[in-house]
């Protein structure tokens, strides 16, 4: 907030767009350019230029003349870890197939289920062994605590870390309103 950026990313395409830009510290820039190159195939130059544009008004980055840029991070990464867990009572495989979408964002995801069936699935593992080869743990839950049946192991090259800077900023600000309403 003391750099003035009080307003979210709010899109993944400016999330990966600040992941180009180095960091002012760093010293280097990128030609605005680089990144009309980077993602004019997907986007249009109309859109390209009107998220750097939005990055810049929301103190995201910052102009070094009229064609260079450098990201100006306050905050950024605002975790260490980001640990996703899916609940459900039953319906396994609509878990398992969440968690599984969780691990493009997190360092780690389980399906949270009631202890009795936690321990029937980890007696069948080869049915769900695909969901545990890509990484996803699965916890077994009571009314007064969690264990870990099966830890969450996913390969780390699985991350998005553009998606999980945009979840991030997402929680963050969130979090931040509900506190302050």
């Amino acid at each position: 907030m003391c750099l003035g950026q009080t307003r979210p990313l709010a899109s993944l395409t400016r999330a990966s767009m600040l992941r180009l830009i180095p960091d002012v510290d760093t010293g280097r820039r990128i030609r605005a350019s680089s990144i009309f190159k980077a993602f004019g195939e997907v986007l249009p130059d109309e859109l390209i230029a009107a998220e750097i544009e939005r990055l810049v008004r929301d103190r995201f980055v910052k102009r070094c003349g009229r064609k260079s840029l450098q990201k100006v991070n306050g905050w950024a990464p605002l975790h260490r870890r980001i640990v996703a867990v899916e609940l459900k009572l039953s319906r396994v495989t609509e878990a398992l197939l969440q968690a599984k979408d969780h691990l493009a964002f997190a360092d780690e995801s389980y399906i949270g289920l009631p202890a009795d069936l936690a321990a029937r699935i980890q007696k069948a593992p080869d049915r769900w062994n695909r969901y545990w080869e890509l990484g996803v743990g699965l916890l077994a839950v009571t009314k007064t605590k969690c264990r870990v049946v099966r830890a969450s192991k996913p390969p780390s090259a699985s991350r998005d870390e553009a998606l999980q800077m945009y979840v991030t900023d997402k929680f963050w600000r969130q979090r931040s309103e509900a506190i302050h309403h």
